[in-house]
């Protein structure tokens, strides 16, 4: 008699040989459809769900970046500041938008008395562009904080909406004509 040691062997005419296992250690087929089944679909939502806040933000992102640009542009005229530029009878900040190329452009206003809400003369401070998707449904705007805080040239309450065409969502901002600067909420337009 032919004692194995070891349980992976058997005794068979008289000689220890290997047992093959016999468990299973490998996935079906129809297991792994299964699976990648689940992974596509969750990708699937995940996906959706992730343009979805890309392009929300995308408006949150053009609406907040305006208000810092008009906070700043307010905040300056207000104290008077023209940091470097050689400025005769300064009269504000101006923040205009350029629809034709979606850039928003930060003025210095000198010279004569604004009229018609527009600068004689002006020195470029800065532009900043609006990312894809977004535009501005308000009609071209020139907003002009006047210095030591006189508010706007404006005689009325100014809106400027946002829209983000992809998905269709809406927002706005109102600058009264004392320099009030009032962001609405997210709406569907």
């Amino acid at each position: 008699i032919v004692w194995c040691l070891d349980f992976t062997f058997r005794y068979l005419y008289n000689e220890c040989v290997i047992v093959p296992k016999t468990s299973k250690s490998a996935f079906t087929l129809v297991e792994l459809v299964i699976v990648i089944a689940i992974l596509v679909t969750l990708t699937g939502f995940i996906t959706a769900n992730y343009v979805q806040y890309s392009e929300e933000r995308k408006l949150a992102d053009a609406l907040v970046n305006l208000k810092v640009i008009l906070t700043l542009a307010r905040t300056k005229a207000a104290a008077g500041d023209i940091g470097t530029y050689s400025c005769s009878n300064f009269q504000g900040y101006e923040v205009a938008f350029d629809s034709t190329n979606k850039v928003y452009n930060t003025f210095i206003c000198c010279g004569a008395t604004p009229s018609a809400n527009t600068c004689s003369t002006k020195y470029t401070i800065a532009s900043y562009n609006i990312k894809s998707n977004v535009g501005i449904r308000s009609p071209a705007f020139d907003i002009i904080f006047l210095p030591y805080a006189r508010g706007t040239f404006a005689n009325a309450e100014t809106g400027i909406e946002f829209r983000n065409s992809f998905i269709k969502q809406c927002n706005y901002l109102k600058i009264s004509p004392i320099g009030v600067i009032d962001q609405g909420t997210a709406y569907s337009c």
